[in-house]
């Protein structure tokens, strides 16, 4: 029995030196073949003395070797829920519920926006800014209360010391938040102008020209903000709708009422935002349009 023990505790000593031996040069693993040479010394004075006492300190050193190689190596018994729990504090256990929770409701809140505005208006500015502030709002004051709350109820350090660090992680998401709210209406009043402000939106400049077929107009409108609302006027034309265009050129067509008569033609433009400008086609593109009996005047009228 005695000799047993002798030749399991060589196999294991023998068994740790090839592992360490072969494992890459400046790792954890490679730094212990010091201590196993140091064992394998120890083990075999131990037995040419025949001291159990000593070989059982050296059982105990090699167990313990051994269990950090399986561990630094990822073979290693598996933890226990409870081994890992135990790793975090409550505080801790309490933040990643929150950012689980955050996580989840930021998900649902875009599927559902999505479902209501279609994807298609996701594709602008104006379809994905409330999610990019309503993700950031929650985000900061989530992620920023769990930091404070993870800093002032933890159990290490004096409370001064927790209360400073809680002060100035708020300082920092204060700062954050302030900074996405202030975009967001910034970005809402963009353009519209204050008292003694100055106007950031870009002019409306409008051009019409003669379309591709017989009796259209092609209006091209550059700057403002679109959808643009036209309303088309004039004298000796039917009467034609106003209607909103998302992109431009915009074709209209124009029907004389009485075509032995002349014509005038008027579009008036009026963007999102309410920037306003009115044009009439030159005299030679209703000539053009309508074969000489156009009546119409020169060039572009002033904005409104």
């Amino acid at each position: 029995m005695d000799e047993e023990k002798w030749k399991n505790l060589e196999a294991l000593i023998t068994g740790l030196d090839k592992v360490v031996k072969a494992a890459a040069v400046n790792t954890r693993t490679r730094s212990l073949a010091d201590r196993v040479t140091a064992l394998q010394s120890d083990f075999a004075s131990a037995r040419a003395s025949g001291d159990a006492t000593m070989r059982d300190h050296i059982e105990m050193a090699v167990q313990e070797l051994w269990a950090n190689v399986e561990r630094w190596s990822g073979v290693a018994p598996k933890r226990k829920i409870s081994e890992w729990l135990a790793d975090f504090s409550i505080a801790g256990l309490i933040g990643l519920v929150v950012l689980l929770v955050v996580l989840g409701l930021l998900v649902a809140g875009i599927m559902l926006f999505t479902s209501a505005v279609g994807w298609k208006a996701l594709m602008g500015v104006d379809g994905t800014r409330p999610i990019l502030t309503v993700a950031a709002i929650i985000a900061t004051l989530a992620y920023g209360g769990g930091l404070i709350f993870s800093a002032l109820y933890s159990n290490e350090g004096k409370f001064e010391e927790r209360f400073r660090m809680a002060r100035e992680i708020f300082l920092v998401f204060s700062g954050v938040f302030a900074t996405i709210v202030g975009f967001h209406f910034g970005a809402g009043n963009n353009g519209t102008g204050g008292a003694g402000g100055v106007e950031n939106v870009q002019q409306l400049e409008l051009d019409v020209r003669r379309g591709a077929k017989p009796g259209e107009l092609e209006l091209s409108v550059t700057g403002g903000t679109p959808p643009y609302t036209v309303t088309t006027t004039g004298t000796n034309i039917k009467t034609i709708s106003p209607a909103q265009h998302d992109r431009s050129p915009i074709v209209i067509g124009i029907t004389r009422e009485d075509p032995e008569k002349s014509s005038t033609v008027s579009f008036s433009v009026v963007d999102r935002v309410g920037t306003k400008k009115q044009i009439e086609p030159k005299r030679e593109v209703l000539d053009a349009l309508f074969g000489g009996l156009s009546g119409a005047g020169s060039g572009a009228g002033g904005g409104g």
